[in-house]
């Protein structure tokens, strides 16, 4: 509550309380029943990394009501089977997937691409959009509270939560360029 005599705060206390109820109903849409993870790694089971990414794509595009973007999903050879937390890797793709189509929703097109594929003892899932915004230089991607793009209604959470998990279960993400367009590495 606020004091009924100061209006500028009244306001403030209102646009904190709208910007809340967004994002508690985005992380009710993304999260769903995995709202209550913790820092713990989950069991380790064996997945097929291509058709989690199919899944996790399916449940962003439904999420986030991008159907009018074009999502590509490419296997570079035998998809591969990871053994991994599949509870928090499917969630590290749907936090780089959101970033990825709120970037293209912005402009209003776009299109993203997601490699999945094996190198060496890794397996790799590359996501690649045409929204721009971020360039490898961009490392503050990886900073609580850095959004990329001015007026976004995102907390700039996503990928550095996405990256702690990673490396709390011996994984990695790093940006980088594709041909100029912001790609997304996930090992």
């Amino acid at each position: 509550s606020a004091p009924k005599d100061d209006p500028a705060l009244t306001d403030r206390l209102e646009r904190l309380r709208r910007v809340v109820s967004e994002l508690n109903g985005k992380a009710a849409r993304l999260l769903g029943e995995n709202s209550a993870l913790t820092t713990q790694p989950g069991r380790a089971v064996s997945v097929s990394l291509g058709a989690l990414v199919r899944e996790a794509s399916a449940e962003a595009q439904v999420a986030f009501a991008t159907t009018a973007l074009r999502l590509q999903i490419v296997e570079q050879g035998d998809s591969p089977a990871v053994t991994c937390d599949r509870k928090s890797l499917r969630l590290v793709v749907l936090a780089v997937l959101q970033n990825a189509l709120e970037a293209c929703s912005a402009r209003g097109q776009g299109a993203i691409s997601i490699i999945v594929r094996r190198r060496e003892r890794n397996a790799e899932v590359e996501i690649v959009d045409d929204g721009g915004g971020v360039s490898e230089e961009t490392v503050s991607l990886f900073e609580p509270f850095f959004a990329a793009r001015a007026g976004s209604s995102g907390l700039g959470l996503g990928l550095p939560m996405a990256r702690r998990m990673m490396e709390r279960r011996g994984g990695a993400i790093r940006i980088k360029s594709q041909g100029g367009a912001p790609a997304v590495l996930i090992e």
